[in-house]
């Protein structure tokens, strides 16, 4: 392999990291966009937002506070396969959930990009 040729293989691959990089940050500002439509009437899905009411657990007979999204990053890090999974297979009383595959890949990429023991302050 001539260096020339070396060159080329580096830039094409230095290229395709920084897409994989801009994909990552525009797929955590889409899935931070739909988690505060969809997740935020029960999650804390920001630190600028208003942590949300208890709602009642019949199984438990008590009312429980859905974890916060900081929380729920904690419990699956590391582990974006198994936060999927519970999304579309929740437990009582989180409802079901209906994503597409993009809109659920974007929110577990946002909640996996959140920082350790912090929320997004978002815009």
């Amino acid at each position: 392999m001539t260096l020339r040729q070396t060159v080329v293989i580096v830039a094409v691959t230095i290229g395709f990291a920084g897409t994989g990089m801009a994909w990552a940050a525009s797929s955590a500002e889409v899935g931070r966009r739909l988690a505060m439509d969809g997740c935020s009437t029960c999650h804390q899905v920001m630190l600028a937002q208003k942590r949300p009411q208890p709602v009642f657990d019949p199984d438990q007979a008590m009312t429980i506070s859905a974890p916060t999204f900081a929380e729920i990053a904690r419990k699956y890090r590391g582990r974006p396969d198994a936060l999927r999974r519970f999304i579309l297979d929740p437990k009582h009383p989180m409802p079901e959930q209906d994503w597409d595959a993009w809109d659920l890949r974007a929110i577990v990429t946002y909640i996996g990009g959140l920082p350790r023991g912090s929320i997004s302050r978002g815009r």
